[in-house]
């Protein structure tokens, strides 16, 4: 009685089409899921992170979930991940992570996940880092380890998510290290939200890579084509 109540007071709408969510969908209804840019399966590298990263860094994989589009729905989901205060929204993403990519030898080789930090103040601001959910729930679904605070982000900025190429800033030194023995000789997956032009993930996997032993290899909950 008190469930069906709060469903009239406060429905469950699809965060992109606005309809009504049945009862056995969360987030988006089943119609705007069949819309979402999904990256095909395959047991190998997405092309556009092999030619993103080629030269930068050694890796083992690099692969997405689903294609960001600048004006489309991968955007609007990404926009509430971050600024809508949806951080819950990362189990959405990761069990969508479990059902597309469980067999990927990307899965199956690494024994640690490692996110992206976000600055203290920015921290503070948000309230959350938008990847710890799906970081967490990942960990749990692959039953690999997510290592905590073996980074910090050292420079403040503002989002790079939504500029285009141009308006792209970067700092020098974006991250540091604190606890490198965490991480010696291990596999590490540096997982992201937006992997746009590479540059941030860069910076993070040549840091990690300066540990003694220690293999990368990249998931990102979407990525720019």
């Amino acid at each position: 009685m008190f469930d069906h109540l709060l469903s009239i007071l406060y429905p469950k709408l699809c965060l992109v089409c606005k309809n009504h969510l049945l009862q056995q969908e969360d987030f988006l209804c089943l119609y705007c899921i069949q819309k979402i840019n999904w990256v095909p399966y395959c047991p190998g590298n997405l092309p556009y992170l092999l030619e993103r990263f080629y030269g930068k860094f050694t890796f083992e994989y690099v692969q997405s979930l689903l294609f960001y589009d600048h004006d489309g729905m991968s955007k609007e989901l990404l926009h509430h991940l971050k600024y809508k205060n949806k951080p819950e929204l990362g189990e959405w993403f990761a069990q969508w992570t479990f059902r597309k990519w469980r067999q990927h030898p990307i899965f199956q080789t690494v024994d640690a996940i490692v996110k992206i930090p976000i600055h203290p103040k920015k921290l503070k601001q948000r309230g959350y880092n938008q990847l710890d959910i799906f970081a967490t729930t990942l960990g749990k679904l692959f039953h690999i380890p997510v290592v905590e605070n073996c980074v910090e982000r050292i420079d403040y900025s503002q989002s790079q998510t939504f500029k285009n190429i141009h308006q792209r800033s970067y700092s020098k030194e974006i991250f540091a290290l604190n606890n490198p023995l965490a991480l010696k000789g291990k596999h590490a997956l540096i997982v992201d939200d937006v992997i746009t032009t590479g540059n941030t993930m860069s910076q993070m996997a040549n840091l990690l890579l300066e540990i003694d032993g220690v293999k990368i290899s990249v998931f990102g909950i979407a990525t720019a084509k």
